[in-house]
């Protein structure tokens, strides 16, 4: 563990941002919350949460789905529209889909998700992977990839498993570096208490960490035990932001500290992994805006593996509505 290189850069460009487009074809407005970006042979796609501004749930993403924006130089975006929407499974989805994460893997794209219990966001959630040929779709979902653990009494009134935030990491064999002989998936595991939300009040966490498990069978839908790397921080949550293979390291950005801070974790094997030094994001940029969501980064690959943008959330009126703001970005 502690021969991990904890040493961490990342700067901003002096370009300024861009924003995510906020308005589809027929005029409907909308926010966009998290976010994962592909690239995929000459071309930038980025998969997003959309929250539209009728939604009664908004700024959250529950009863959502998720959208496609498109690029060419990752700087102007153009929004393409529902990608995955939450009746693709029947009534595995009707509640809707949330926080992608996508990764090209095999010369094919994948996008996993959160699939929400209940609308309102109560009930159980659990994670789902779809794949396609082309990253604009159509994509089809792995029923037998569904990750419901069997570990969980899922019997007991008003407490609920949440498997949310998922991201997908492409590997090496060892997992010690990019490749295609392994996928990899990162998750939040929460079990929580929902009867002080009964009450105007709040959800208990009873257990909460970080897991990382990969595909032993694709098509057996066999995956290895699940291994705990970030467990749960005092004073708030984590959840997983983003993964990405960096210069010789995954660096995984982690959402939850006292006031809602970002991690920075590094590892060299996939398993193990360290605080950056420093260990917050904010202490390298100082790009975060007030937004109505969760502070919710997410970075963009180039052709050759290298981030050299990212996108973070802000306001964009005084009604609560946002989008992700595109950024330059040198990291190393």
């Amino acid at each position: 563990m502690t021969s991990i290189k904890t040493a961490f850069k990342i700067s901003v460009g002096d370009d300024g941002p861009t924003l995510l487009p906020t308005t589809g074809s027929s005029g409907e407005r909308f926010s966009v919350r998290q976010t994962s970006a592909i690239w995929f042979e000459g071309g930038y796609y980025l998969y997003a949460d959309i929250v539209p501004w009728d939604n009664p749930h908004h700024p959250d993403t529950y009863d959502t789905s998720i959208h496609l924006f498109t690029s060419d130089n990752a700087e102007s975006w153009r929004y393409e529209g529902e990608i995955i929407s939450k009746n693709d499974g029947g009534d595995w989805t009707t509640a809707g889909v949330a926080t992608p994460g996508a990764c090209v893997f095999g010369g094919r794209v994948y996008v996993a998700y959160s699939v929400r219990g209940k609308p309102d966001g109560s009930g159980h959630r659990f994670l789902g992977i779809s794949e396609a040929e082309d990253p604009r779709g159509t994509f089809r979902e792995l029923p037998q990839l569904r990750v419901i653990p069997e570990d969980v009494d899922y019997s007991r009134e008003r407490t609920f498993l949440l498997l949310d935030d998922p991201q997908l990491v492409a590997c090496n064999a060892d997992g010690t570096g990019p490749g295609d002989e392994r996928l990899d998936l990162y998750y939040r595991r929460s079990l929580n208490d929902f009867s002080g939300r009964d009450r105007g009040g709040r959800a208990q966490a009873l257990e909460y960490d970080i897991r990382t498990s990969y595909v032993v069978d694709f098509d057996a839908g066999v995956w290895s035990q699940p291994h705990p790397v970030v467990k749960a921080l005092p004073g708030g949550v984590v959840e997983t932001v983003d993964a990405r293979w960096m210069e010789g390291r995954l660096v995984m950005i982690v959402l939850g500290y006292d006031n809602g801070e970002m991690g920075v974790y590094l590892s060299e094997d996939s398993r193990v992994f360290v605080p950056a030094d420093p260990p917050l994001l904010e202490s390298y940029l100082d790009i975060f805006m007030d937004a109505a969501c969760f502070r919710l980064p997410g970075f963009i690959p180039d052709a050759d593996g290298r981030v050299r943008h990212m996108t973070t959330p802000g306001d964009i009126d005084d009604d609560g509505h946002y989008t992700q703001w595109v950024f330059n970005i040198t990291c190393q």
